[in-house]
Formats: structure tokens, C-alpha cells, sequence
């Protein structure tokens, strides 16, 4: 052990290998984002979006911002995983994670069960049935024969 002159006598200060900060997970090569960041990007992303074209973009975006170590991961993710594949290894990701960092660790992270889909019969005129037109902001029902229309049920017309 070293002693400095600065130091008063009969204090001992440590080597700096001693004094670094322990974190519980290792990386050798270091990174600007931590692994919890990552999870959290991952988390967000399928509460959000749910979609395999959303996890694929958020590991491509990532993949140069983690540890060395685990950019081939998240590139092969990004890439070559099987569609069937892609959002299940996202929830492992951020399970994992959560059981390293002890965060709610009795806990999985589970998919958001997406919306039920409501198929509303079109109403009819003329025998036949109408069709959906106007803008995106302003749908209505509309004959295929006449000038007739009829607001979506539902809507704030």
C-alpha cells in the first residue's frame, strides 16, 4: 500500500482498483446506456407499440449505444430473428434485467392483450351495401347507386 505525503500520518490510501464503484453486472467494454435503460426502451416500446417492426427498429436504434458485448445481439435481433421470435426475446430481455437489477423480480413482464376489433355491418341501400368514404377524420357510409350517406355510428357527427 502506498502512503501519499498529502495523506496524514497514519492514514493508508487505497490503490484506485479498490476504490472503484462495484455494480452488479459486468461490462468489459463499458457504454453510454446501461442495461435497465435498454429494458426500459424495450418495455416502453412493446406497451406501446406491441409490434414486431417496433421491437426491430428500437434494437437496431440501440445497438450501438450498449456494451460491446451485446451489440451483436441486439443487431442479430434487429435482423435475423424469426418473426415469431422477435417480441418474445424482447420480454427475456427486460425479464432478465429486472431479476439482475431486482426490480419486482416475483414479477414477468407481460404483453398488453391488444383491443377487440369491433365489425360493424354496413347499412344498405338499395339492396346493397354502402361503403366507407370521406377523409380519415370525417368517415361516413356512402351508396354505390345514389347521393345517399350515412354518419358511422359511434362518431362525433
Amino acid at each position: 500500500m502506498n502512503t501519499h505525503a498529502s495523506a496524514r500520518s497514519g492514514d493508508i490510501t487505497l490503490p484506485r482498483w479498490l476504490s472503484r464503484p462495484v455494480t452488479k453486472y459486468i461490462t468489459r467494454s463499458g457504454s453510454r446506456w446501461q442495461p435497465e435503460t435498454v429494458a426500459l426502451c424495450f418495455a416502453i416500446t412493446l406497451r406501446q407499440h406491441g409490434t414486431i417492426e417496433a421491437v426491430r427498429a428500437t434494437a437496431r436504434r440501440l445497438s450501438d449505444l450498449v456494451c460491446r458485448e451485446q451489440q451483436p445481439r441486439l443487431k442479430a435481433l434487429a435482423r435475423t430473428v424469426a418473426d415469431d421470435k422477435v417480441i418474445q426475446v424482447a420480454v427475456n430481455i427486460i425479464n432478465r434485467v429486472c431479476d439482475l437489477c431486482d426490480i419486482g423480480t416475483s414479477t414477468e413482464f407481460k404483453m398488453p392483450a391488444p383491443p377487440e376489433l369491433q365489425l360493424v355491418a354496413p347499412p344498405r341501400c338499395h339492396f346493397k351495401p354502402m361503403r366507407l368514404a370521406g377523409s380519415p377524420e370525417s368517415r361516413h357510409w356512402k351508396c354505390q347507386h345514389c347521393s345517399h350517406t350515412k354518419p358511422i355510428e359511434g362518431s362525433l357527427q
